[in-house]
């Protein structure tokens, strides 16, 4: 017996993606601020036109997404028939992750503020909004 709840079913649109016979695969990558944008559009045009599975129309997209607070992301949307769907997905992670490292096309790291309990800074050496953040206050 499946119990399938009536509130999802019957309160929302059901789309089954195995019906059509293509789908839209989408990614961010993120890069560091200062990357050259247009070196590493070029380089993801490289990888999208390497894989034969993904389709040539409707036409692959690359552009950059948005300016995000560690990094610049840049948005990819291709299309591939729905049963290479998380194939050509996992993939192109893959494949992003070795070309970037080779390219050296750096991946941003997420800048936190870090005050070690442990460090031998005196609390006067550090500045009074990392203090108060540090205990979870506001600065005066």
């Amino acid at each position: 017996m499946i119990y399938v709840p009536n509130g999802s079913l019957s309160g929302n649109a059901v789309t089954n993606y195995s019906k059509q016979d293509k789908r839209r695969v989408e990614w961010v990558f993120g890069v560091e601020y200062g990357e050259d944008v247009k070196r590493v559009r070029a380089v993801l045009q490289r990888i999208i036109n390497a894989d034969s599975r993904i389709l040539d129309t409707p036409a692959p997209l690359i552009v950059l997404g948005s300016l995000s607070a560690s990094s610049v992301d840049i948005t990819v949307r291709v299309w591939v028939k729905s049963a290479d769907y998380w194939n050509v997905l996992y993939d192109i992670n893959e494949i992003v992750y070795q070309t970037f490292n080779e390219e050296g096309i750096g991946f941003p790291f997420r800048n936190s503020p870090y005050i070690s309990r442990k460090s031998k800074k005196k609390t006067e050496d550090v500045p009074q909004a990392l203090r108060s953040a540090a205990v979870g206050k506001h600065p005066p």
